[in-house]
């Protein structure tokens, strides 16, 4: 489908992610009417497209925010739709039939669901009688009815998969998931690789521990002869110092046998003749001991 552009000065720069479609009808006037008050900037109100009948007249591009909602963070992830439908006319099959394309077209760009809780009246999220007679629900089913069940869940599956690798257009998460699937092949081997390196490290690591263990054994066996060399080392000392006190015990009484030795000596000096005092002159010179 191909809008006619018409442009509005009506619009903002900071969208958010699309998913909501919100649901408008002029309520009173035409298409042209809605025109003239969208190109008009005190009005301060536009939307994306206006339908009536075949014809889809666009004011806002889809990458900017439209002022249609009356909620400003629901305008910067919505697109709104207005209808050529009022209060004294419903709208005609063909508008419904052009709006069910338009939207099926919308949410295929962007992955947004085909149900009540994607696809919302103005009065949903502000207090307005707006979108009035419109019925979403059969925009809805029109919507889905050119579609297959397999399409309608190629349509999820991709959604979901734009959510998670935060796509903001259907079209790119689909192009993603191509690309994914051609580099898939590539990706395994790189994983297989990867899978090998891990074995050939954790079967390093088992090495090393069995190593780490064998030293932890032969550490304790060192600690434990150090421990015994030091007990050896103590009992020695302790020896020495035994062996020490005895020598000196011994030197003690030595010299305790020598001054009685003397004495004796000199008592019995007196007694001795020249010749034997001599005898024990020459034996007391020092250089005799």
């Amino acid at each position: 489908m191909t809008p006619t552009w018409k442009g509005s000065p009506n619009y903002s720069k900071d969208r958010k992610a699309i998913d909501t479609v919100v649901l408008h009808w002029f309520g009173i006037g035409t298409l042209e009417s809605a025109n003239a008050r969208f190109q008009n900037p005190e009005a301060k109100s536009s939307a994306h497209y206006g339908i009536s009948d075949n014809k889809v007249w666009q004011w806002v591009k889809e990458e900017h925010v439209a002022w249609h909602a009356g909620n400003y963070p629901v305008n910067q992830r919505s697109i709104g739709i207005e209808h050529d439908a009022t209060t004294t006319k419903n709208a005609s099959e063909a508008t419904y039939q052009t709006s069910a394309q338009l939207l099926r077209e919308i949410c295929g760009r962007y992955a947004i669901p085909l149900d009540r809780q994607h696809i919302i009246g103005h009065n949903e999220v502000a207090a307005t009688q707006c979108p009035g007679t419109l019925d979403i629900n059969r925009i809805i089913d029109l919507a889905k009815q050119d579609m297959t069940p397999d399409e309608q869940r190629t349509l999820e599956v991709i959604g979901d998969y734009q959510k998670r690798t935060d796509h903001t257009n259907l079209e790119g998460a689909a192009r993603h998931a191509v690309g994914a699937a051609d580099v898939l092949p590539d990706r395994e081997r790189e994983l297989d690789e990867v899978r090998r390196e891990v074995s050939d490290l954790k079967k390093a690591v088992d090495i090393l521990r069995v190593q780490v263990d064998e030293l932890a054994e032969k550490l304790v066996e060192k600690e434990k002869s150090e421990a015994d060399w030091q007990r050896s080392l103590t009992l020695a000392n302790r020896r020495v110092s035994t062996l020490e006190e005895e020598l000196e015990a011994m030197t003690k009484e030595r010299t305790a046998y020598k001054r009685r030795y003397e004495d004796a000596l000199d008592q019995k000096a007196d007694k001795l003749t020249a010749w034997e005092l001599l005898k024990l002159f020459i034996q007391k010179l020092p250089w005799k001991e």
